[in-house]
């Protein structure tokens, strides 16, 4: 197996010594598929479909709702057991960990209309998703470099939110470009949930 992966590392290497526009392929294949009208998602803006032509000032955005069950699944899949994306009956929450009553207090734990069961919180990482949803339903085949995040305000189980990421700049790098942009997560105009900025490589793609 170690030799198999080793001539394996040497062939993807030699390849790329050589000048082979793997990545581009790969992108251009990708392109040729009509993922955005098969994907429920709609996208928003002016970041262009396949990348070709970004530019710093373009944007895109997309509306989310996460259900309960998609966060169930959500903690399911990497393992977090913490109450509060479990909508647990709050006397009960409040029992099993006192602290909790703080996080009541600041807006961490929303009451559902029963007026005892707690709404479940979205996972940060999995609101923080959006962006990375964005550039993979635009543009296939392109990958995050770097991504900084700063929580301001949760998110809830069916609360409408908008992600949203704005180009600053936009490089040469490879055999494609490297775009910086500002990220968003808006729950209104004014309230932002999630900000930061992230970094992005398109390969194949040709800058503006």
């Amino acid at each position: 197996m170690m030799t198999i992966f080793c001539m394996y590392k040497l062939r993807l290497y030699s390849a790329t010594k050589l000048g082979c526009n793997f990545s581009r392929c790969i992108h251009r294949r990708f392109s040729q598929s009509n993922v955005t009208s098969s994907n429920p998602l709609t996208i928003r803006g002016t970041i262009p479909q396949g990348g070709h032509g970004i530019s710093a000032e373009q944007y895109a955005e997309v509306e989310r709702i996460f259900s309960r069950e998609q966060i169930r699944l959500y903690g399911d899949l990497i393992g977090d057991k913490n109450p509060l994306h479990h909508g647990m009956e709050v006397n009960e929450l409040l029992k099993k960990s006192p602290e909790m009553k703080v996080l009541k207090e600041i807006g961490l734990i929303r009451l559902q209309e029963d007026g005892t069961t707690a709404q479940p919180l979205v996972h940060g990482m999995l609101s923080a998703s959006v962006f990375s949803c964005i550039f993979g339903t635009l543009i296939p085949g392109s990958l995050y470099r770097s991504q900084n995040l700063k929580f301001q305000a949760p998110v809830f189980a069916n609360e409408p939110v908008v992600g949203r990421v704005d180009v600053t700049a936009v490089r040469p790098w490879r055999d494609g470009v490297i775009v910086t942009c500002d990220t968003k997560l808006l729950k209104s105009e004014t309230e932002v949930c999630i900000q930061g900025d992230a970094v992005v490589w398109l390969p194949g793609v040709q800058k503006h």
